[in-house]
């Protein structure tokens, strides 16, 4: 009889299993959260872990039926789009925020198009609901192109590791952050990008300068359209020294020096008429070139 005691005793824990199995909740939820305002644009001053931004938030509910157990997090994957190229994906610095997870860095992969964030001790207790938020930061911040767009989705179902405890509910949609985050780019300075050259007297300068709109790391603001103007620093004069930019660039056609005197070196300065937003203007440019 020492068999069939053993046999009971092996069902009795196989189904004992199986109880504690099917008591599983499948009622997990991800769902929009309103604390961050999407779109977000990034400004590329953002250089620094003080100066990153909430650009992209979500909500995990556990729906509490029946099990009393936590929903569980091991792993959140963001898909990735939008006009910003994989270089400039790669050089942002993401970090997820919330319960259980402190600035946890993402790891962006151009060949899959996504920001994995692993490692993580995210638990949402039974019935709970938790707030997660990725913020950024530019660990490089050149070669970049105002209005280009980052654009996250995750699907609840398919983007979130589980631990033990509760399941998701497998009846879960894509969440977003609309068109995506903006690269932001107000300019500090203006900046000589094709130098003048070719001096005669009066006639126009056989290269014309352009004048274009720049930050602090030399990426160009497309939204300043502002009229530049070119003052000269010797005792000759300069005529067509306006010119009204265009996608940050102010472009010179007929700009003209008529000197005083042979033989001076002559340098142009470049102006903006006023700061474009913010109170934060370009500064005054210059012309290293000598006019000859």
């Amino acid at each position: 009889m020492l068999f069939p005691v053993r046999l009971l005793y092996l069902l009795i824990c196989i189904l004992a299993h199986s109880s504690t199995a099917s008591a599983q909740d499948s009622d997990g939820q991800l769902l929009a959260a309103v604390g961050v305002t999407e779109p977000i644009a990034i400004p590329t001053m953002a250089t620094s872990t003080g100066a990153a931004v909430n650009v992209f938030d979500f909500r995990v509910l556990d729906g509490a039926t029946i099990d009393g157990l936590a929903t569980n997090v091991m792993q959140v994957v963001l898909h990735t789009s939008g006009t910003a190229p994989s270089t400039a994906f790669s050089n942002i610095v993401w970090r997820l925020n919330g319960t259980g997870v402190s600035n946890v860095t993402g790891t962006y992969s151009s060949g899959s198009n996504t920001i994995t964030f692993s490692g993580l001790s995210m638990s949402v207790s039974n019935g709970g609901l938790e707030t997660y938020t990725v913020n950024a930061y530019y660990g490089t911040n050149t070669g970049l192109t105002e209005g280009q767009t980052f654009i996250f989705s995750i699907d609840g179902d398919v983007d979130l590791t589980l631990g033990a405890g509760t399941l998701m509910s497998g009846a879960n949609g894509t969440i977003s952050n609309s068109t995506g985050s903006t690269v932001d780019i107000t300019a500090t300075k203006l900046t000589f990008t094709t130098q003048p050259f070719g001096s005669v007297s009066g006639s126009a300068l056989t290269t014309q300068p352009a004048v274009t709109a720049q930050d602090a790391a030399g990426n160009t603001d497309a939204g300043f359209a502002e009229t530049v103007t070119l003052t000269e620093s010797s005792s000759g004069t300069v005529a067509s020294a306006t010119a009204t930019a265009s996608s940050g660039v102010a472009t010179f056609s007929t700009l003209a020096y008529t000197a005083t005197a042979d033989g001076r070196r002559r340098e142009l300065h470049a102006d903006g008429q006023r700061p474009r937003r913010g109170g934060h203007g370009p500064a005054d440019g210059q012309c290293e070139r000598c006019i000859v």
